[in-house]
């Protein structure tokens, strides 16, 4: 069975609108400054993504080749070491829709990563799959920018995975 890219594509940019659609929605409801901010730059995310996989089906349809030059670079993949590094502000008030968007939105970031990760696998043209397995990159780096938001509205203690303090009063 030859890989359907046209259709792998089609599906891709389904994801990315139903992306931006849920982030604009989670940024209306939230009350956190923050949080607002972050979902609306993660719908700006997955506006480029759609952008790029339009792109990618308009140059299928006219028998050109996809280019490699074309995966874009994520600004979490330039912010995240820096994010890293800073120290937990406390600030602001969360409530529980604010959570519940989050967790939404990192089961979705999940999803789409390991739809990326599939196609990677499954794609004849090399070009393809670099352009796939990048953005499954950048999807996993969604997913810890809103995890660490997810720690910081739940102040489970932990920060991209790491244990800020424990109950024992250990640092």
């Amino acid at each position: 069975m030859a890989y359907d890219l046209k259709g792998a594509l089609g599906y891709a940019i389904e994801i990315e609108k139903e992306g931006m659609r849920s982030y604009m929605e989670f940024a209306m409801r939230s009350i956190s400054v923050d949080g607002k901010d972050m979902f609306i730059w993660l719908a700006r995310e997955e506006f480029s993504h759609m952008r790029l996989f339009e792109n990618m089906l308009v140059a299928v349809d006219e028998g050109g080749a996809v280019s490699a030059s074309e995966i874009p670079v994520s600004g979490i993949q330039k912010m995240m070491p820096k994010v890293k590094k800073m120290d937990l502000a406390k600030g602001g008030k969360a409530e529980a829709h604010d959570a519940d968007a989050l967790r939404a939105a990192l089961k979705m970031e999940e999803d789409t990563r390991d739809y990326y990760m599939a196609q990677a696998k499954k794609a004849d043209d090399q070009k393809v799959k670099e352009v796939f397995s990048a953005l499954a990159d950048v999807e996993h780096g969604h997913w810890e920018l809103i995890m660490a938001q997810l720690d910081f509205v739940t102040q489970t203690g932990y920060w991209f995975g790491f244990q800020e303090f424990d109950v024992e009063g250990r640092a």
